[in-house]
């Protein structure tokens, strides 16, 4: 198996709803944006400003983006890819 990368790069596209969701996107499936106060956080300045220009509720409040499924805890994770 070889990584093979687009020779023009990776757009990513994030999709934002009333919560967290897991959806299938081109028979794949993956997770909505999820505008926790984590994942507030680790975004750059000017992306962060942006979001909250357009969701401005998301400042005082993004407890209501609990996680669709539970996440790994590092230990559990080592486990599984140990194997």
């Amino acid at each position: 198996m070889t990584r093979a990368l687009p020779s023009d790069g990776v757009t990513y596209v994030h999709i934002l709803f009333d919560r967290h969701e897991i959806v299938q996107s081109d028979g794949i499936w993956t997770e909505s944006f999820q505008p926790a106060e984590r994942t507030l956080n680790a975004m750059d300045q000017d992306a962060r400003a942006e979001l909250l220009a357009l969701f401005p509720e998301l400042a005082s409040d993004s407890s209501g983006f609990l996680a669709a499924r539970r996440s790994l805890k590092a230990y559990e994770a080592k486990v599984l890819t140990s194997r």
